[in-house]
Formats: structure tokens, sequence, C-alpha cells
């Protein structure tokens, strides 16, 4: 299984064993997430909901088409987030999109700077992207801060991107590509 590491923070794919504390942690997220994600469907905070997401993460996976994995404390092993490495285009892009979410409780240690970090490492490393993309809503500013402690640059704005919580909402538009990566950021 890959495992890739900093002294605070580590990442690895996502197991199905996995599925009982991602629904807590989703679960205790809730509310904080909703500002943030698309509107979920009924039965989004299952237990089988999130062993069907994980099962795509592995066909995502086993396809090329997509990486999942989880963002664990080092100290505890605990979960705290989820990020992805998704839309995967192959031939001449090889790019791919990066999405990511820490618990409210973990917010400010520095987890989600350092997975994003990690997550280069793979991307550029392992899967051979030449670009990964993001995008942030306009208001997310600490987003935009993890993104640009790792080097990604501001390309613009994309007007109406992404439906979130119900609504169609501007981002600003990151990207990196591995000629401009500064390699591995731990904090």
């Amino acid at each position: 299984m890959t495992i890739l590491r900093t002294p605070g923070t580590y990442i690895r794919r996502l197991v199905t064993a996995d599925a009982t504390e991602m629904l807590e942690l989703r679960e205790r997220n809730h509310e904080f997430l909703k500002p943030w994600e698309p509107l979920r469907q009924p039965g989004y905070l299952t237990l089988g909901v999130q062993q069907i997401e994980i099962q795509s993460g592995d066909q995502q996976w086993a396809a090329d088409r997509g990486y999942a994995f989880g963002i664990f404390d080092s100290l505890s092993d605990e979960l705290v987030g989820r990020l992805a490495l998704s839309n995967i285009v192959r031939s001449a892009w090889q790019n791919a999109t990066l999405g990511y979410f820490v618990g409210r409780e973990f917010n400010g240690r520095g987890h989600c700077t350092n997975a994003v970090g990690l997550a280069l490492e793979f991307a550029y490393e392992n899967a051979r992207l030449h670009r990964v993309q993001a995008a942030t809503m306009l208001r997310n500013i600490a987003s935009a801060r993890v993104l640009e402690k790792n080097g990604f640059a501001f390309e613009g704005v994309a007007r109406r991107y992404l439906r979130i919580n119900g609504e169609w909402e501007d981002h600003n538009v990151y990207s990196l590509t591995v000629e401009d990566w500064p390699g591995p950021v731990s904090i």
C-alpha cells in the first residue's frame, strides 16, 4: 500500500475498513463542510454509501482515472480528511484535478498543506502526471493558502464553475506543473 509521510501527516489509499471512520468524520463535520461541497443525496451519511465511495475510488485507481487518499495524523493515526486526484486525462494533457477536505477540529495544524504536498509527490513521481489543477471558491482563503504554500499559481476566475451547496459558484483556478513543482513541503 502506498503511504506517503511528513512528520505530522500521512496519506494512504482508503480501504473499505476506513468507511466507519470516514462516516464518523463526515457526520461530525456535516454542517462545517456543507457550504464548501455539492448537495449530498439523502442517505449519503450512511456506512453503505461511504463503502461504495471507497470502492468507487478503488475502481478509479485501477483504471488510472483517479487516486483517493485518506489524510491521517501521524501521531494518532486518526483519519482527519480526504484528498483525491480526480478526472485524470492522459494522452497530450497528463492532468488531474485536486480536491480535499479536513475536519474542522483538524484545521490549522498543517494537515491539509502537508497532504497536498504529498499528493503532488505522488502525482509527479508515481502517477507521472504533468499538471495538477485545483479550484477554490472566491471566499475560501484558507484553501487558496494551502495551494499557494505548495507552489500553485493562480490562473484566473472560472465563472459559475461548480454547483456548491445548491448554488453555481465562481472559483479561483490554480495549477502546478511538474517543471514548477518545488518538491515536497512539510510544515
